[in-house]
């Protein structure tokens, strides 16, 4: 766009709101502003983010005006009338956004008060209910404490704190870490990060979509299909022909590995893989372990065989959470009013824990599993990272959980529970049945295996916590974690993968096992 076009022709360049103050070109002569600006929003009550077509700002307007004429006399037509009601300014992003993160430092900041006190004190305040949501959630994954009206980091969350991603995100980084799956949790991390490397060109979508679905392997998951097509390019040196073979971006696989070496060195100075890893020096020696991104060899991690697929889902099911969506089915009809097979409508629990019914969604269309109806699903509950809201509430980027990976990871409480009603939307009727924070009942048989949920929950729980303590108690050291018995860990994750393989038994056939 910079080269001036030959005598005669006229160029012309199409731009985002990236060229209102990023990107001088010094022949432009006209600007033609459409007025309009996709913005990130975030509906706190709801936990949605969306991408919402707005007007433009009057300071916005007035940059986009700024590129003509800067070095020549220009024109600049704006297609919306001047009298319009605009904004002065955009919405600051601290009232467009999640606020974990925000949360998160501040509590590690020491600043006295509780969080929404303290937001309070900002130039321009987020809204109160979007600092009590995101309150709500650190509680739910366990990175914050609300014990006595007071609200304390506990320490996964000192340890989340510190780490330049999403919090669940970095849990998913710390349990990957304490299961042995490292590299894998590190790479899904950084790619849910980024820009997603599948491309899909409007002249061969069908061909891209069919690559994306042969990455995700049967698995039915977003998730897994861009850590294989990661792994894959990775293994092979980072070939640019096979991405390009694959319609994956380049420059995409290239951010993830450059955020997966940053992500290690952060970690390297929290004290939870090796102290002094920089990310010149893992760089380094991926080069010269043949092109790879250096972190596997960097994690000691290069000769073990990679983790069973259950223990990573089961994985994403622990750092996901509460973003757990139920499988429902609707009846389809087609032009003659006959029903085809059952289309897959999802039930999200709402924010507002009082709503007597879940909030319906669908999955989204550049989802592996858009096309999957709802008989064919693994199991019938998804972990997704985001959902958001276009023309209806979709989710994205979904994996489908083992519903007792869900009950041994997830979640804040479980505890043992009574039949639920006949209408229950998150569990089906039942005299032995596990409750998950008073909303996700799972039946369990025969009543002693839930006994062996719990145990298996609170042996997972104090593996974390020694891993997490340990770094804490060492400081940039590493803890005394990583000297834990190999052994035991080691069965651990056997009886979670034993646990998560168990399929559910359809409704149908629970009721003939209780009325039999």
């Amino acid at each position: 766009v910079f080269e001036r076009p030959p005598p005669g022709a006229i160029k012309v360049v199409l731009a985002t709101n990236v060229a209102e103050t990023s990107i001088t070109i010094d022949d432009v002569g006209f600007v033609i502003d459409a007025g309009r600006v996709k913005e990130e929003r975030y509906d706190a009550e709801r936990r949605i983010g969306s991408l919402e077509d707005v007007l433009v700002s009057a300071a916005a307007a007035k940059q986009r005006r700024g590129r003509a004429g800067r070095v020549c006399p220009g024109l600049a037509v704006h297609l919306y009338p001047s009298d319009i009601k605009q904004a002065a300014f955009q919405e600051p992003e601290v009232r467009r956004v999640a606020l974990q993160q925000l949360v998160m430092r501040t509590k590690a900041l020491r600043l006295p008060g509780r969080a929404g006190d303290i937001c309070e004190e900002l130039p321009e305040p987020p809204a109160h209910a979007a600092v009590v949501g995101a309150v709500h959630e650190l509680d739910c994954i366990g990175a914050l404490t609300l014990e006595g009206g007071e609200e304390a980091l506990t320490p996964l969350g000192e340890l989340l704190a510190k780490l330049p991603v999403d919090a669940k995100l970095g849990k998913l980084i710390v349990y990957g870490l304490c299961f042995g799956a490292g590299d894998e949790a590190l790479t899904i991390a950084a790619a849910l990060n980024t820009r997603s490397p599948f491309l899909s060109p409007i002249d061969r979508r069908e061909e891209a979509d069919k690559c994306k679905k042969n990455f995700a392997a049967g698995s039915q998951s977003d998730h897994l299909a861009v850590l294989y097509a990661y792994n894959r390019f990775d293994s092979r040196g980072q070939d640019y022909r096979f991405a390009q073979e694959n319609f994956l971006g380049v420059k995409s696989l290239q951010a993830i590995a450059q955020l997966k070496r940053q992500l290690l060195e952060t970690l390297s100075h929290a004290g939870l893989v090796p102290h002094g890893l920089r990310s010149s020096y893992v760089e380094m020696l991926g080069r010269q372990g043949g092109g790879s991104d250096g972190c596997l060899i960097a994690l000691g991690e290069s000769r073990k065989p990679p983790p069973p697929e259950e223990l990573l889902t089961a994985l994403l099911a622990a750092a996901l959470y509460p973003q757990v969506a139920f499988v429902n089915s609707v009846a389809a009809k087609n032009s003659s009013g006959k029903a085809n097979k059952a289309q897959t409508t999802l039930n999200i629990r709402e924010a507002d824990t009082a709503a007597p019914a879940p909030q319906l969604a669908s999955v989204h269309p550049s989802s592996v599993n858009s096309q999957v109806a709802a008989a064919e699903w693994r199991t019938p509950y998804l972990a997704f990272h985001e959902r958001v809201r276009t023309t209806k509430v979709y989710v994205r980027d979904c994996t489908p959980v083992p519903p007792l990976a869900v009950m041994i990871f997830g979640g804040g409480h479980v505890a043992p529970s009574v039949a639920r009603r006949p209408d229950d939307y998150y569990g089906d009727r039942g005299e032995t049945a596990l409750c998950m924070d008073d909303w996700l009942t799972l039946n369990v048989m025969p009543a002693s295996a839930a006994d062996v949920v719990l145990e298996v929950r609170k042996r997972v729980d104090a593996l974390l916590a020694h891993m997490v303590e340990g770094q804490a108690k060492h400081g940039g050291e590493r803890g005394s974690w990583s000297h834990a018995d190999d052994a035991e860990k080691a069965a651990l994750v056997d009886t979670v993968v034993s646990l998560a393989r168990l399929e559910v038994l359809p409704r149908e056939a629970q009721r003939k096992m209780q009325a039999g």
